[in-house]
């Protein structure tokens, strides 16, 4: 009877490895259309955060080379420590903070320190860290903001006469 129940398995798991695989297939093709390189979004947060005069990210301690490396190494999956924002950025934080426990005031689970952040997805899921892409709120509202800066940037330098 075990022999028959696995057999009968056979199948389904078949085909979670087809959909596996397929779903690899597509992430690699998105990757190569959308030529898109993590190391570049690090750059642009840290960029707005300066601008922000809160300071850059920090590689999380023991994480060593955090993110200089070339090609698929363990430098792209560093793990990435935010600076300290403003109280006005609690609400977008929230998404950066480990799950809230049913009995756990919120102004108790805001105190608690942000997760370490990643610009490339894990291998698995896990509550330890946040992959860090282009839709996500806290990615949404730095970017919000270097396009709103470098547009006053832009107006300060329209309005000098030319030459």
């Amino acid at each position: 009877q075990e022999l028959e129940a696995a057999r009968a398995g056979e199948p389904a798991l078949q085909r979670l490895r087809e959909e596996r695989d397929l779903c690899g297939q597509l992430e690699e093709e998105s990757r190569r259309q959308m030529d898109f390189d993590p190391r570049l979004l690090r750059d642009a947060i840290d960029v707005g955060c300066e601008l922000m005069g809160v300071g850059p990210l920090r590689p999380l301690a023991g994480e060593g080379d955090a993110g200089e490396g070339e090609g698929e190494g363990e430098g792209e999956r560093a793990l990435w420590v935010l600076p300290e924002l403003p109280p006005s950025w609690a609400r977008t934080l929230d998404s950066l903070r480990p799950p809230r426990s049913r009995d756990e005031e919120i102004w108790q689970w805001r105190r608690r320190p942000l997760l370490p952040v990643s610009f490339t997805p894990g291998r698995d899921l896990s509550l330890d860290r946040v992959h860090l892409h282009l839709q996500h709120p806290f990615v949404q509202r730095v970017l919000a903001r270097l396009v709103e800066i470098s547009g006053r940037a832009g107006k300060v330098g329209s309005s000098q006469p030319p030459g």
